[in-house]
């Protein structure tokens, strides 16, 4: 995997929505085989959520985190990689601990 950047959303005040954070990479790994990547973890389930993304749930040591392949990278980002995901911040250390 490739990474790409990180994005932080949200208003620290919390008037918009809670602060987090969204992870970028580029990477070959497709959703099917993205479990194999993180050792512990096991494919739950694969959702077309839109033309835009796609959900790939992961269940890691008893977690269950998030990883989204979108269509196409975000503004200002660019791979060379076949896939663009995001994980969000909440998911990013549950996975880490499994690489």
């Amino acid at each position: 995997m490739e990474y790409l950047g990180k994005k932080d959303y949200g208003n620290i005040l919390g008037f918009d929505s809670q602060p987090y954070s969204e992870y970028y990479y580029g990477t070959d790994i497709t959703p099917q085989e993205m479990s194999k990547y993180f050792k512990g973890c096991k494919l739950k389930e694969i959702g077309q959520l839109s033309d835009e993304y796609a959900s790939v749930w992961l269940t890691c040591n008893k977690e269950t985190v998030l990883i989204t392949y979108y269509r196409a990278p975000k503004a200002g980002l660019k791979t060379s990689k076949k896939y663009f995901i995001g994980i969000l911040d909440e998911h990013y250390a549950a996975l880490k601990k499994n690489l």
